[in-house]
């Protein structure tokens, strides 16, 4: 079973033990965001909220503008909290030519792959406008292959588990009540990396967010209040 598929079979046995068991009618709260306090109930908020989020990224790797592709699948709780787990990936292997102790052009290709769990603040929210920052604790693999020159063939270099931490401020717009985009800054740190990895891997990274509410989709179909929701 690849990883993906498990990531997503755990979060729907999740998402359906605590909304089955959590979610109630009629509660309140009250909430910290930026501004003071602010009071949430029902039926405008609901106390757990499944979460799908396309959840990509663009940073600079050994001088290249490189895309990261990814999506992450958990739970908001009392619409400030969100936690659960995110899969990520190159969207295609980084290039670089490096010059030998001999003094001739070598071909060189780094991969980047990993998962990480995740927890994101809610420090102020709106119907339109959402502001949050963002922790990931991740677990993954960096492949460097190698080309010679004359050679047909990469050779691996070097083959690292790395672990690394990205942190992460963000905006959300809310376009409709079932459509959201939203962009962000931050900084991946890189731990258990040799130093040639660590020093290229290790940068700012720039976000790029898709929220499509699926759920909130299908909800609608029988309970137009939904669309109130946020």
């Amino acid at each position: 079973m690849k990883i993906w598929q498990i990531v997503f079979c755990t979060y729907l046995a999740v998402m359906h033990s605590l909304l089955s068991s959590a979610q109630r009618r009629g509660w309140s709260d009250e909430v910290w965001i930026i501004g003071g306090k602010k009071q949430i109930s029902a039926p405008l908020f609901r106390k757990w909220k499944p979460e799908v989020q396309f959840d990509g990224r663009s940073t600079v790797v050994t001088g290249n503008n490189v895309q990261l592709a990814g999506f992450r699948v958990g739970l908001e709780y009392k619409r400030v909290h969100r936690f659960g787990v995110g899969v990520y990936n190159w969207s295609s292997d980084i290039s670089s030519a490096v010059i030998n102790n001999e003094g001739m052009a070598e071909d060189r290709k780094y991969s980047f792959t990993y998962a990480s769990i995740y927890y994101e603040r809610i420090l102020f929210f709106s119907r339109k406008w959402e502001i949050a920052n963002t922790l990931h604790l991740g677990n993954g693999r960096i492949r460097v292959q190698n080309r010679p020159a004359g050679a047909n063939d990469f050779n691996v270099l070097s083959d690292q588990i790395v672990y690394p931490v990205e942190i992460s401020a963000s905006g959300f717009y809310n376009f409709t009540w079932w459509l959201s985009a939203g962009a962000g800054i931050g900084y991946r740190f890189m731990r258990n990396a040799p130093q040639e990895v660590d020093e290229a891997y290790e940068a700012p990274v720039y976000v790029a967010k898709v929220k499509i509410r699926i759920t909130k989709l299908l909800r609608s179909i029988f309970n137009s209040d939904v669309k109130n929701e946020y």
